[in-house]
């Protein structure tokens, strides 16, 4: 009966100490001061950017579990700052899975050490196309891989697609002492550079993800999970799953080219044109068909009598001066 009760407490204590430690690494986005672009509807309860890193993954939207930025904006981002400068192990990003996992695409992930993230930044993960779940796990497991800041950033385009986060889980460790360059990170703006990079610091097992950075080298090089379905990091797909792109993207294209047949001219006719086979309106239109006849009838019958008059007038004073004669 003990051990049955050390167990259960056992799994219980895992599952709250969960959100919070990963893998041995602490959540350091946990509860930390976040921000973003925009709030939908100014709904910040609902939609605020605190939804993203409280520790909660219920992973709807219209519950208010997740961050909802207005689709307007021409840049997207949310960035958490983590107090302190840490080496970050992992980052896992939760998307909402009530609706709209289309959105779910086409993403960075940057790390920076001051609170400018469109110029002073490492570029950590960049997701090209829709990504192939609601939860996308990227491990960085390269050495001196720090920062103050993290932003997920998205970049506005043709689908004007909002950026939602359901939660955003950082696992590191902080650090301590004078280790860390904090003006050492280089503006990075080109994933190819990055994969470059990778190609040359790495060998080419399938199974090994350690890279081996040069001399001097200070850049935020993540890889995707071995669980994931592709990495997008070097681009090199299966037939898979350049099957499983070409798919998603036929879905996309499709929605973007479905017409709407309640708008067609032909749809509007019939509305408009439509048959009303009420007996109140059957009524009425018998009688302004009757109206309409009796109103027609008597300027005939006027005409008509009008022209039997003008018929039976005599025509000319000869024809008077004789029947006068006759008479």
């Amino acid at each position: 009966m003990r051990e049955k009760l050390y167990s259960v407490f056992y799994v219980l204590l895992t599952n709250s100490l969960l959100p919070v430690f990963g893998n041995g690494y602490m959540n350091i986005a946990l509860n930390k001061h976040a921000t973003q672009v925009s709030t939908l509807n100014d709904n910040v309860s609902k939609f605020g950017p605190m939804n993203a890193n409280n520790g909660k993954k219920n992973q709807v939207a219209t519950n208010g579990d997740c961050t909802h930025t207005t689709n307007k904006d021409p840049v997207k981002w949310w960035t958490v700052d983590f107090g302190n400068m840490y080496t970050i192990e992992s980052v896992h990003i939760y998307a909402r899975k009530d609706c709209c996992l289309e959105r779910h695409s086409d993403f960075e992930i940057r790390l920076h050490n001051t609170s400018d993230w469109s110029s002073q930044y490492c570029l950590c993960y960049k997701q090209i196309g829709q990504a192939p779940t609601e939860i996308v796990h990227v491990n960085c497991t390269m050495t001196g891989l720090s920062g103050k800041y993290l932003t997920v950033y998205k970049k506005d385009d043709y689908h004007h697609y909002p950026l939602t986060l359901c939660e955003v889980e950082v696992y590191g460790t902080e650090i301590t002492g004078n280790t860390v360059n904090t003006n050492a990170l280089k503006p990075t703006t080109e994933i190819t550079t990055i994969t470059n990079q990778i190609r040359q610091m790495t060998t080419n097992t399938r199974n090994n993800y350690d890279i081996q950075p040069k001399e001097n080298m200070n850049m935020c090089l993540c890889k995707r999970s071995a669980s994931d379905i592709y990495q997008q990091q070097n681009h090199n797909y299966s037939k898979e799953e350049r099957q499983f792109l070409i798919n998603e993207r036929i879905k996309i294209l499709q929605k973007e080219l479905k017409i709407d047949k309640s708008k067609l001219s032909s749809t509007r006719r019939k509305k408009t044109c439509a048959e009303d086979d009420r007996r109140s309106s059957q009524h009425l239109g018998f009688i302004g068909i009757i109206v309409l006849v009796s109103i027609m009838g008597c300027i005939v019958l006027s005409d008509l009598v009008d022209l039997i008059r003008f018929i039976n007038k005599p025509r000319c004073r000869w024809c008077m001066r004789k029947r006068k004669k006759k008479k």
